[in-house]
């Protein structure tokens, strides 16, 4: 019988170290990324893959091919739910700004003319974990394929992409 508790104690004791450095570990990959929405294309934030998928552009460095379509109408207010996992701008540094772009693609390239459908957020104090929901506004002759992009433009590391891919519904009168 003691033999069997030294056992279970050893084999409590390793499995709360694992736990220990799988926690450890799961918030150093989420440290790593720093911009979310839901609904975008590209690795979730629970992901191996997702820490590196924020820094290139156009759409966080997810290749061309879109996600499956969120249906809106075009004239519609879309809610956008965002957050951020890591906050570059916080005092003393300078403020930081978070862009909303709409696109009449799901193929977004650098090239792609893109036009603000929101007003640019500043990101400072805003703390991180933390979704937040922005109201994109889609133009009633808006009509097919498009994609919002979120930029955030930390002026202090760089920029952050997240893309969502929409299928636009003519507006029905």
């Amino acid at each position: 019988p003691k033999s069997q508790v030294k056992k279970i104690v050893s084999f409590v004791f390793l499995a709360m170290k694992a736990l220990t450095l799988t926690l450890l570990l799961l918030f150093v990959v989420a440290t790593y990324a720093h911009l979310y929405a839901l609904g975008s294309r590209g690795p979730g934030i629970n992901s191996a893959s997702y820490a590196d998928s924020n820094y290139d552009g156009p759409c966080g460095g997810v290749d061309l091919a879109p996600s499956t379509p969120i249906n809106v109408t075009a004239g519609q207010a879309f809610p956008v739910t965002w957050a951020l996992w890591v906050n570059h701008n916080l005092p003393p540094e300078k403020v930081g700004y978070l862009t909303f772009n709409l696109t009449n693609s799901w193929d977004i390239t650098y090239d792609t003319d893109t036009y603000y459908v929101a007003p640019a957020i500043p990101i400072s104090t805003q703390p991180v974990n933390t979704y937040f929901i922005q109201f994109v506004n889609i133009p009633q002759d808006f009509v097919g394929q498009g994609t919002v992009q979120l930029v955030y433009n930390s002026l202090v590391e760089g920029a952050y992409y997240q893309c969502i891919d929409l299928y636009v519904n003519p507006l029905a009168f």
